[in-house]
């Protein structure tokens, strides 16, 4: 997958659920949902306090993908967010 520079939060959720959709499961929702009111909310304005509600719901779930250890799942997700920061 290649990076996509000015994609909006909306957008960028819409790419890492297409890209991660095969391991989540119902349970996930919630915290799928909260992603996207966060990201339509951080499109709109980005304030510093929504922006760490998102980050930490994306935490959330991306700590529940299956398959790697928890310090290399949490070193990609990092990775993923510096964009965001």
């Amino acid at each position: 997958m290649a990076v996509v520079r000015n994609a909006t939060y909306v957008e960028s959720i819409d790419l890492y659920i297409e890209a991660n959709q095969e391991w989540m499961t119902d349970s996930d929702q919630p915290l799928v949902t909260s992603l996207y009111k966060a990201a339509e909310a951080l499109d709109k304005r980005t304030t510093a306090s929504l922006l760490g509600e998102f980050r930490q719901v994306m935490r959330e779930l991306h700590k529940r993908k299956p398959g790697l250890p928890k310090e290399q799942v949490l070193d990609e997700f990092d990775e993923l967010m510096k964009d965001f920061v």
